[in-house]
């Protein structure tokens, strides 16, 4: 930390260096002020990444902290001056960090490939979902093989009955009182799998077995509750503490959930409304273990939350900034593309689709 308080120091020295004439220092504080915060938060990042509430709020929001990025860019083309630029070079650094990746083409697939791929949503419908473009969300995203839906409620279940009964004959459903209302469709048989050793109040899950034509996998469908700052406030709660035991228990039923993964003997996929972001404990872990679909073969952010219109606790957000909407596979299988849906009816969220198809005998690695 001594090593941050040098580099910290540095800069602002830098700052307070630049010619202190009007737009200059008013650029030279802000930009001093912004690089201070961004270095601080990311510091504090790597120590202790979300183990403090407070801090796993602030790395949800993470990629806000770089919208101003693009304000200092324009200062520094529009007005030359050595301030804004100052207030881009750190920051876009640590961008990169986080985000380059993404933004790269993405490495060559393997070689050896093989099987017919399969198609794989993932898709957060609101619980209070009841239109029909909700349910035509699916249809506008092209042929999907499986849909893996969470917060799915019983009328929209019998909605979707109703309207992809043909299309989707095999179906995996649990959407009455204390179920953990989740849904499984698909094209192909589904056997189901007991999750009730890893199942809590605090997290949703349903498993299937899925018989697709190239082979059969292990389908898991999870949905974990949420941080609700606003249930610890109306409650009157403690929200450092509720805050607390909420991370922890996210990140003990990951580590059930890659300990069952374990003991399979066949390839896994791993779907849901995850309720973290790729800063967070959590996605380390899975992240560790399995292959992030949209990291391996997507392009852009990839963010699904919150969709556009839609509110985040009553607040107004013109465009989503969270991926909590994400898909995982074990080796066996390798990713040809993954994609954030266009439309979302009237849910809050944005559907992942994902392609995968299995690995030639002789790439395969093993877990």
């Amino acid at each position: 930390m001594h090593a941050v308080a040098l580099l910290v120091s540095g800069y602002w020295e830098a700052f307070l260096s630049v010619p202190s004439t009007g737009l200059t220092l008013m650029l030279s504080i802000t930009a001093g002020l912004y690089n201070l915060f961004v270095i601080v938060w990311f510091c504090c990042y790597l120590q202790w990444q979300d183990s403090v509430w407070w801090l796993a709020l602030l790395n949800a929001l993470a990629p806000l902290f770089f919208a101003p990025i693009l304000i200092y860019f324009a200062l520094g083309i529009i007005a030359p001056s050595i301030a804004a630029w100052i207030g881009v070079i750190v920051p876009a650094l640590i961008f990169l960090y986080f985000y380059g990746s993404l933004f790269w083409f993405n490495p060559s697939l393997p070689a050896e490939t093989a099987g017919d791929p399969v198609t794989i949503m993932t898709f957060n419908i609101w619980w209070h979902s009841r239109s029909d473009q909700t349910a035509q969300v699916i249809r506008q995203n092209g042929s999907i093989d499986v849909v893996a839906l969470q917060e799915l409620r019983e009328h929209m279940a019998q909605h979707l009955f109703n309207a992809w009964s043909a299309h989707y004959p095999y179906r995996l459903v649990h959407t009455g009182t204390g179920t953990p209302r989740l849904g499984i469709f698909s094209r192909y048989p589904l056997i189901p799998v007991a999750t009730d050793h890893l199942a809590a109040f605090n997290f949703r899950i349903q498993a299937a077995r899925v018989i697709a034509p190239a082979g059969e996998f292990l389908l898991y469908n999870v949905h974990p509750r949420a941080m609700n700052f606003r249930e610890y406030i109306y409650e009157h709660k403690s929200i450092a503490r509720e805050a607390t035991h909420s991370i922890q228990m996210q990140l003990r039923h990951i580590e059930d959930l890659l300990r069952d993964i374990d003991s399979q003997d066949q390839p896994v996929v791993v779907v849901g409304d995850f309720n973290c972001t790729p800063q967070s404990t959590v996605y380390a872990r899975l992240s560790s273990q399995l292959v992030d679909g949209h990291r391996s073969a997507g392009w852009g952010f990839g963010h699904t939350f919150p969709a556009h219109g839609k509110g985040l606790r009553g607040l107004p957000v013109p465009f989503p900034f969270m991926r909590l909407d994400m898909l995982f596979h074990s080796k066996e299988l390798v990713t040809l593309h993954s994609r954030v849906g266009k439309r979302h009816g009237d849910s809050d969220h944005f559907p992942v689709i994902t392609t995968l198809t299995w690995q030639a005998l002789t790439a395969r690695d093993t877990r």
